[in-house]
């Protein structure tokens, strides 16, 4: 059985966007600081963490007829501990991304545009009852489009980590970006408020690959 089965991982993340924030930043809190990860556990920790990941894309779409507007696509994950801490994820389908946009034009081309890959650094910073938490800071995404016969560059701008967690227990993880603005050769197309906007997240629970 998963240690973290989809319905209590996208719950637990909405816990530790809202309960956390609150604590960073408190240098007085001190059940915050007790589980603080050590300079000495930090490595071992990135090491249990590196790796290839079956991963599952979640998003909230208007479009779709379900109550709760939650659609999904495969994609693939991989954490890298050496050097700069890195999350890589890939098969993000275009059309999650356009979803959000405004201009018709630029929209319709993005959504026909091939699968993304967002880039991300992520720090761990908490460890408590076997779960490891860590902030993501993740890369902006560029898509060039061509459309009303010209190109165009449209970037997604993402929310940095004091938005941004994931949870990492036993081969399995939690994370999310979160969509903050999307601009079309450098004029804002669309400004979200990512706190509480469900249509910015983009929430990502993974399964860690066995070799």
């Amino acid at each position: 059985m998963k240690f973290l089965t989809k319905t209590v991982a996208l719950m637990l993340i909405g816990m530790v966007s809202t309960t956390l924030v609150a604590c960073l930043g408190d240098d007085n809190n001190d059940e915050y600081n007790e589980y603080l990860i050590t300079a000495e556990e930090y490595g071992p920790l990135l090491r249990l963490m590196e790796g290839s990941y079956q991963s599952m894309l979640y998003f909230n779409n208007e479009a779709i007829a379900t109550e709760n507007k939650l659609d999904s696509a495969a994609v693939s994950s991989r954490f890298v501990g050496a050097g700069d801490s890195t999350i890589t994820v890939s098969g993000i389908p275009a059309k999650c991304l356009a979803r959000l946009m405004k201009n018709e034009a630029a929209k319709a081309a993005v959504e026909q545009a091939d699968n993304q890959t967002i880039k991300a650094k992520f720090y761990l910073y908490q460890k408590y009852m076997e779960r490891t938490y860590y902030a993501v800071v993740p890369q902006p995404l560029t898509i060039d489009v061509n459309y009303d016969g010209a190109d165009h560059k449209v970037v997604f701008f993402l929310a940095q980590m004091n938005t941004n967690y994931g949870v990492y227990a036993q081969d399995e993880t939690v994370f999310e970006f979160r969509v903050y603005n999307i601009y079309i050769d450098d004029k804002t197309d669309v400004s979200l408020y990512y706190p509480t906007d469900v249509n910015s997240v983009l929430r990502i629970h993974a399964w860690k690959l066995t070799s």
